[in-house]
Order: C-alpha cells, then sequence, then structure tokens
C-alpha cells in the first residue's frame, strides 16, 4: 500500500508545532554545533529498518522525540524505488530497492546548529536542512539493497604426486559468486593460489606439480555477482571441507589445506568429453595414466567393450589419452576404464558415466494464426521427441530465434509452446529443426504466416494539466486507422477502455473521449491503442493532476445585527483546496476574497472583513472556489444593517 506523502505531513506539523513535540529551550545566547555525526544499520535484505540512531558520545544535540505516523525515534525510512513510507516494526527491506533514512535532531539546552556544519551518516554526507524553530533534519540515500551471500562452496582437483595443480575452481551452478580474475600474476591463475607448506613456496602456474608426500594450501578470491552482496559472516567449504574464509562486501578470500599427497595413480583419471550424447555420435574420451601404461580398455560391466593402444601424449611421466567411440544402444552407461603396460600388469578400474539417447525427432509445426501483426506475439506450437532441448526456427538460412523452454512432456512427445514477435511485413515461409543436448538435429518443418503492419499511437493528451475529482477531462489521442481500440492504464492497471469516439482522417485516427477521475494526487497515465488482432501500440504517457472537490462548512458573523458602515469579520471554514471566497446577495457577487486564510491540517479558516453600505435584513450567501473554477456547496447566513442616522433611506 502507498502512503502518499502521510509521513511528510506528520513531519509537516512537527516543524509547525515543535513546541508540542519537543522542550522549550530558554532565549539565551547559544553555542554553535558544527559537526554532526549519526550512525544508523544500513538497510539489509529482509531485516526491519533501525530506528535507533547512534550519536557520539557526549554529543549537544539529542535525537527528536518523534513517534507518529511513519516516525519513530525521530527516524523514518522511504522506500525510492517503491515509492512507499516503511511501516515501523512491519515492513523489510528488499533486494535491488533503495531507501533514504531520515533523521530529526534537537540541540540541546545552550546550543544551537550552525549552518556551516559538517554532516555525517554513516560517515556518508547527507542532505540537511535547519529548521525555523532551530532543529535539523538530514537525509540520506542508502546505496541499492543486495541480497547476501552467506556461504560459499567450491570443488577443486586435490593435489596428486606429479600432477600438475588445479587452477579452475568450479563454483556450483547456481552460485551468486564469480572467480575474482582481474590481479593475475606469476603465482596466480584464475585468482588461484597453490602454496607448498612442506618447501614453503609458492608454486608457478604451467611449470611446478605436486609432489607426493607434500602438503599444500590452495587460496582464491570470489566477487559477487549483479545483486549480491556477501553477508558479514560467510560460510566456506572446499571439496565439501570448511575452509578459511574473510570477505569485504565486494571480495571473499578463502583457503585450505590438503593432507599429504599420495603417490599419483597409475590410472589417475578418465572422463567423456559431454556426460550425455546421441547414438552414433563420437564420444571423446580422456585418460591420464603414467607413461608405463600401452593399452587402454573400456569394459562394460565385465565385458571389453573397445580398446586402444595410440592416441595418446606425453608430458613427463603424464600419459594424456584422447580417443573416440560412437555408441549404439540408449540408456544410462557406467563404463569401466583400464590401464595395462607392457608386461601386462593392470591399473585399478575407473568409472566414467554416459548417457546415451536415441535420435531427435520433429514430428509437426504449426502458427497459432496465419495472420498477425508487426510486434504481435503468435503461439509456434512443435511437436518433437523428449531428446529434443532446443527448438530453432529459420528465415531461409538464417537463424531467426532459439527456444530451450516452454514446453511439456507426455511420454515419449514434448509438446512446445513459444511465442514470436515478427518484424517485418509480408507473407513468410519458416524452417523449424529440433537439436539435442548433444548438438545433433532434426529433419526440418516449414510453417508460413502473414504479417500485416503494426498499430501505431503517435499522441495523447489531456484538455486540462489540473482538474477536480469527478470532473470530465477530455483525451485527444492520435492513432492509426488500424486502432479499434483506446484504453488507459495506471501503471499496470487497466483503468478504462474506448471503442468509440473517434473520426478518421487519411491514415490518422482522431480520438475525442472524456473521463473523470476518482483519487487525488498527480497521475502519470499510459494509452495504449490495439488493433483488431489484438496487438498493442506502445505506451503513452500523459499527466494530470487531480484535486479533492472544494467545500465550505460553515459561515458566521460576529453580530448578527450591524450598522452601516461598520466593519464586521465574517469567519468562513473551508477546504485547503479553496483558492477564492465568494459573497453573494442574491445572485449579484458582493465580494471575492483571495487571502485572508489560515490553513490547520484539512481546514482552510478564512478571517476576511466587510462593511455593508445599504440597511436592511440581508441574506448573503457564500461559495468556495478551487484553483480549477470548481465551486463547493453554498452557505446562507442573514444579517440585520441598521442606520447610524434614522433619515437614512433603507437600501433597495
Amino acid at each position: 500500500m502507498k502512503h502518499t506523502g502521510l509521513a511528510a505531513l506528520l513531519l509537516g506539523i512537527f516543524l509547525l508545532f515543535p513546541a508540542a513535540l519537543l522542550p522549550l529551550q530558554e532565549a539565551q545566547a547559544a553555542t554553535d554545533i558544527t559537526s554532526i555525526s549519526v550512525t544508523i544499520a544500513a538497510p539489509v535484505t529482509g531485516t526491519r529498518p533501525s530506528y535507533n540512531p547512534v550519536l557520539p558520545a557526549g554529543a549537544h544535540y539529542v535525537s527528536a522525540a518523534y513517534n507518529q505516523g511513519y516516525y519513530q525515534n525521530g527516524v523514518s525510512w522511504f522506500d525510492t524505488t517503491g515509492s512507499i513510507d516503511l511501516v515501523p516494526g512491519t515492513d523489510t527491506f528488499k533486494t535491488n530497492h533503495y531507501y533514504a533514512a531520515t533523521i530529526l535532531l534537537s540541540p540541546r539546552s545552550g546550543y544551537h546548529f550552525s549552518y556551516n556544519m559538517t554532516i555525517q551518516i554513516n560517515g556518508n554526507t547527507p542532505s540537511w536542512m535547519i529548521t525555523q524553530e532551530g532543529n535539523l533534519e538530514i537525509r540520506y540515500t542508502f546505496p541499492e539493497v543486495k541480497e547476501p551471500i552467506n556461504s560459499v562452496a567450491l570443488t577443486i582437483t586435490a593435489p596428486k604426486g606429479e600432477a600438475s595443480p588445479d587452477y579452475s575452481p568450479a563454483p556450483s551452478s547456481r552460485a551468486k559468486y564469480l572467480l575474482d580474475t582481474y590481479r593475475n600474476n606469476k603465482y596466480e591463475e584464475s585468482k588461484v593460489t597453490w602454496f607448498d607448506l612442506t618447501d614453503k613456496r609458492v608454486l608457478i602456474p604451467g611449470t611446478d606439480r605436486h609432489i607426493t608426500g607434500h602438503i599444500y594450501e590452495v587460496s582464491f578470491y570470489l566477487i559477487p555477482k549483479d545483486g549480491y552482496t556477501f553477508g558479514k559472516n560467510v560460510a566456506a567449504k572446499v571439496n565439501g571441507n570448511t575452509a578459511y574464509v574473510e570477505c569485504g562486501s565486494d571480495w571473499c578470500f578463502v583457503s585450505c589445506t590438503f593432507p599429504e599427497t599420495a603417490p599419483a595413480p597409475t590410472l589417475s583419471s578418465v572422463s567423456f568429453s559431454k556426460t550425455q550424447a546421441t547414438v552414433g555420435q563420437n564420444v571423446t574420451i580422456t585418460a591420464v595414466t603414467s607413461t608405463t601404461v600401452t593399452k587402454l580398455s573400456m569394459y562394460n560391466g565385465s565385458t571389453l567393450a573397445q580398446y586402444w593402444t595410440g592416441g595418446y601424449t606425453d608430458r613427463g611421466k603424464t600419459r594424456t589419452w584422447k580417443v573416440t567411440y560412437a555408441f549404439v544402444g540408449t540408456g544410462t552407461k557406467a563404463l569401466i576404464f583400464r590401464g595395462t603396460d607392457a608386461d601386462g600388469a593392470v591399473t585399478a578400474g575407473k568409472t566414467a558415466s554416459i548417457t546415451i539417447a536415441s535420435k531427435p525427432t520433429l514430428s509437426s509445426i504449426s502458427f497459432s494464426k496465419t495472420k498477425a501483426t508487426v510486434g504481435q506475439n503468435v503461439t509456434i506450437t512443435a511437436v518433437t521427441s523428449t531428446t529434443v532441448t532446443k527448438l530453432n526456427m529459420y528465415n531461409g538460412s538464417a537463424l531467426a530465434n532459439s527456444w530451450t523452454s516452454g514446453y511439456t512432456d507426455r511420454g515419449t512427445k514434448r509438446t512446445w509452446k513459444v511465442t514470436y514477435a515478427f518484424v517485418g511485413t509480408g507473407a513468410k515461409t519458416l524452417t523449424f529443426r529440433g537439436i539435442d543436448s548433444n548438438g545433433v538435429s532434426t529433419a526440418e518443418k516449414t510453417a508460413g504466416i502473414r504479417i500485416t503492419a503494426a498499430p501505431t499511437l503517435s499522441g495523447v493528451s489531456f484538455s486540462n494539466t489540473r482538474a477536480t475529482v469527478g470532473q470530465d477531462v477530455t483525451i485527444s489521442a492520435v492513432t492509426s486507422t488500424t486502432v479499434t481500440k483506446l484504453s488507459m492504464y495506471n501503471g499496470s492497471t487497466w483503468v478504462k477502455s474506448w471503442t468509440n469516439g473517434y473520426t478518421d482522417s487519411g491514415s490518422i485516427r482522431i480520438w475525442k473521449v472524456t473521463y473523470a477521475f476518482i483519487g487525488t494526487g498527480t497521475k502519470a497515465m499510459i494509452f495504449k491503442g490495439t488493433d483488431a488482432n489484438g496487438a498493442a501500440t506502445t505506451g503513452k504517457a500523459a499527466t494530470i493532476t487531480i484535486t479533492a472537490k472544494p467545500t465550505l462548512s460553515s459561515v458566521s458573523f460576529p453580530d448578527m445585527k450591524v450598522t452601516v458602515g461598520q466593519e464586521i469579520t465574517i469567519t468562513v471554514v473551508t477546504s485547503t483546496s479553496v483558492t477564492k471566497l465568494n459573497m453573494y446577495n442574491g445572485s449579484t457577487l458582493v465580494k471575492t476574497w483571495a487571502g485572508g486564510y489560515i490553513d490547520s491540517g484539512t481546514k482552510r479558516i478564512w478571517k476576511v472583513t466587510y462593511a455593508f453600505v445599504g440597511t436592511g435584513v440581508k441574506t448573503l450567501t457564500f461559495k468556495g472556489f478551487d484553483a480549477n473554477g470548481t465551486v463547493s456547496s453554498s452557505k446562507d447566513v442573514s444579517i440585520t444593517v441598521t442606520a447610524d442616522d434614522s433619515d437614512l433611506p433603507a437600501e433597495g
């Protein structure tokens, strides 16, 4: 719920009537306060705002004891992103929002605020003002609130004898942080540093290897992704183990010590180039062994599926195998790999898994309509096999769009429901292909559609920039003749639509429609036109200020009987929207006043004077007018006017 300035109204009362809220100070020579420092807890996602500002010990000023509306202890918070005052004890800070804190301070007895002060909130310079009563109002907008990161976890290859250090630690796919690669040097790569605790030296990337029997420490820096920040107590794990961590808001240092390295295995690693492949598709198998291995074998359970005696390169004592294999059957396969040396000795087995899918298929494709407007979303329905993970649309040989979501599965079929808005006009024949996660493409299918020009809204305006609640306002809009409906929105909320009230001139349609607003305030309304296909124009904004209807609640004279020429004070109570007060004798305007009033809350109290000329009983009618010319209801008051001299004739 938006609070539309209630906090500002309460603050205005506080500044207007400070004596009712703050202790009176004796009129005496006061000492200047030239330095102000306030500390208050900064916004954190999900927490409630602090209403307890911290002042320096011995400060010559105090927090204002003001607890009304959205103020507590003289503090209020405002969500500048959502344009809303926060409710103490209820509202919490939201991610990606900006918040402003307003803090009210009062000087201690014998002191006053100087106009040459230095003022800080949390070490930052705020905006500020000294009120007529000598109080200080300071306001500071904090940086955008970001979601805190409370834990980090990475995976890195543990040290192995004669193996090169891993300089590519892997955060999880959903991690809210990245590796900081800003300060690479000869001892770092991707912001990773390895330290040999046994030899007490830093390893050099591309040169040093882990040594059997040594103990190593790895460290790296992380930075948060956009919209995130590191929390105050971040927990860190490396390879599932608790690690040392030290973080600032935009950086995080993590280090972990590994146990003493064991002797390198003869077959140290094996992996597929992908975790999923398609029947008949070549998959690269990478295995790292010692240079004594002369044959690499792959087993499906206990059955030998394939072996290789070539396809490797050596580097020092390490042999890296790069071989290929095309699978026939579908399903998930856990393959066991072993190496054999020239003497026939076999290594321990290493397992690698891969899922083999059938070839992808695209059985049908269609558009939701045969005609559409430029920029209008058209639903495309495609039926594929469940192995298709991407649907591509081509205009000739050029890729027009790709989709990787928007589908549902039923059995072995995947039905895609995706949308696309075309740009150019004319008849179009589009080609579609499905692609599985391995990059294998289906056979192609085509579908046709005709695209027409989009509707346009070139201008919109109100007949008045200001109006009163309930007052008809004329709205003028210029659109293309394809627009059949004109709609008005308040933000994203639909307010009113019109389907007539226009005239056409060539390719232009001119709308003249009316609307009477209900709520008060400045309204930035958005207008859109819609054509017969349901396609909408871009929005156009027009602004108008709506004020409340003026009211006149009472009129009173100090005496109901006066003499000719005697000046009397007339008291009238109206709403604050009344800017002109008229007095009539019957239908004749007698007097107009545009000043002589004071405001109290929502009431305007007029104290105006008038001296009557003619004698007799007079029934006067009073009416108030606002700035838009809207008239209030009238009030009648009768008064008797007598002559000082009885010979004076009575007024006709």
